[in-house]
């Protein structure tokens, strides 16, 4: 995810899309330092990136550790899994869109109860929901 579309996507709105209204986000995107967890990369394509080959359960708290503000995550549904598994969240944001699939994976384990506190929500006149919830046991 982070190495094919997100990069192009934002890399060129930041670099030739002024008129765009993502075009903070995509500024904001390249110039903050990131870090990129994969087992096979054996660099990033992107500018000031580093990658983050250990385990999940070791690297997230050492980056917390470090002085600045939040990390945010993107990721697919194994990377989300992990996180929540190894008690990694503190803040999840889970987007709704209205559109039904059927049958899909879940990031949350059936045989593991996780409260969530709900700290926010807002609907888009698109029938996007986004709902913001505190962890009450992420680290």
């Amino acid at each position: 995810m982070a190495e094919e579309v997100y990069v192009t996507h934002w890399g060129n709105t930041a670099a030739s899309h002024p008129d765009e209204p993502d075009y903070d986000f995509a500024l904001r995107i390249v110039e903050v330092d990131k870090v990129v967890a994969s087992r096979s990369l054996q660099r990033s394509a992107w500018a000031r990136a580093s990658l983050a080959r250990g385990e999940l359960a070791d690297t997230l708290p050492a980056l917390k550790r470090k002085p600045g503000k939040d990390i945010i995550t993107f990721g697919g549904i194994g990377f989300a899994t992990s996180l929540l598994e190894e008690d990694l969240v503190d803040d999840l944001q889970l987007f709704v869109n209205p559109f039904v699939l059927g049958d899909g994976l879940s990031i949350f384990q059936p045989d593991r109860p996780r409260p969530l506190k709900l700290i926010q929500s807002t609907s888009y006149d698109c029938g996007m929901v986004v709902s913001r919830y505190q962890c009450s046991s992420g680290s």
